[in-house]
């Protein structure tokens, strides 16, 4: 249940967990912080600071032209 409830957090806000959630999700359980941060944090799946957003660039130089860039 914990951890259903951990990713449903995450999803909602795009990619990680804010702390504040987290104390929220440990008192709607009646579990303590320590015990819900400790589930979240062993599972590498989970994040406490937001995903960096991705930027891809494409070269469109000659030689990666070549290539098939």
């Amino acid at each position: 249940m914990l951890i259903k409830e951990l990713r449903e957090i995450q999803r909602k806000h795009n990619g990680h967990i804010p702390e504040d959630e987290l104390h929220a999700l440990a008192a709607r359980l009646g579990k303590s912080k320590a015990d819900v941060y400790g589930v979240a944090s062993f599972y590498p799946e989970f994040r406490f600071e937001a995903p960096p957003k991705v930027e891809v660039q494409i070269c469109t130089a000659l030689p990666c032209y070549m290539k098939g860039a």
